[in-house]
């Protein structure tokens, strides 16, 4: 079982809806910690399911439209007792989170966002987070790697 999954979610072919999968795929070619494993999901949420069932702790890397500028990240820490879970939550993590319930599923989750700048159909990232990639890429990590911090709190 693993300890801490990191999933990334998106959908490559809508521009920066992807940019989940694009850090999770940088943050899996150098991942040294036995303890974190790193899954694309992509938008297959059965997939997904499979995946959190077999982990203790959920990260969830995912486009979100919070913060203020592109490329700002926001971490939230889901309760799965709260009614309101769905707020702010883009589409991709609304889903995971109802297919969760509904099967029963219960491990600590955080929600890793990042702002998106543009959500059209296009293949890969705008320029805006394609310049910001390196930076986003490493404050996640850094996230990732206090998340037992994060789930304690």
């Amino acid at each position: 079982m693993d300890k801490i999954l990191v999933l990334g979610v998106g959908n490559r072919l809508m521009g920066d809806d992807g940019i989940g999968l694009y850090v999770v795929e940088k943050l899996m070619q150098e991942n040294k910690d036995e303890n974190v494993r790193y899954i694309i999901g992509e938008t297959d949420m059965y997939f997904c399911l499979e995946k959190i069932k077999e982990s203790e702790k959920l990260i969830i890397v995912d486009a979100m439209d919070a913060g203020e500028n592109p490329g700002d990240i926001s971490i939230i820490r889901l309760d799965h007792s709260d009614k309101n879970i769905n707020i702010g939550l883009s589409h991709h993590n609304l889903h995971l989170i109802d297919l969760m319930k509904l099967h029963n599923i219960i491990v600590e989750v955080i929600l890793i966002g990042i702002k998106p700048f543009d959500i059209s159909f296009k293949v890969g990232l705008s320029s805006v987070l394609l310049n910001k990639l390196k930076y986003i890429t490493k404050s996640v990590y850094l996230y990732i790697h206090e998340a037992n911090y994060l789930f304690l709190s």
